[in-house]
């Protein structure tokens, strides 16, 4: 039987690997916008956020004096899908609904 966990000298090597040379905040701007365009093509904006949301979390739960729970994450997630709601709204559709085809936006018909 194997052990389910790695070795101390297995995590070590394996965070050698993983060393950057060097990560700007150019890069984590590229990182960051090509996660953002990949979350769009995917339609999963609140999906990828919420998973953000929740690994910023665990990852307060490292740092001295900071704590991560699940309700900061319920708290984060109720802020995404409100943001979420505004946005689509003020686009004219609904989360899993289709622009009209065809006619006058809604907003330009009220306007007559």
């Amino acid at each position: 039987m194997t052990d389910a966990f790695p070795s101390l000298a297995e995590l070590a090597a394996e965070e050698e690997e993983m060393q950057l040379a060097s990560f700007t905040n150019d890069d984590a701007w590229a990182l960051g916008s090509a996660l953002v365009a990949t979350a769009r093509e995917q339609g999963a904006p609140v999906a990828i956020t919420l998973l953000y949301a929740a690994s910023d979390k665990f990852h307060q739960t490292f740092i001295e004096g900071r704590h991560g729970s699940p309700l900061d994450v319920a708290i984060d997630a109720s802020g995404i899908l409100i943001a979420y709601g505004l946005a689509t709204r003020r686009r004219g559709t609904r989360a899993g609904r289709r622009p009209r085809a065809g006619g006058p936006p809604p907003a330009a018909a009220r306007r007559r």
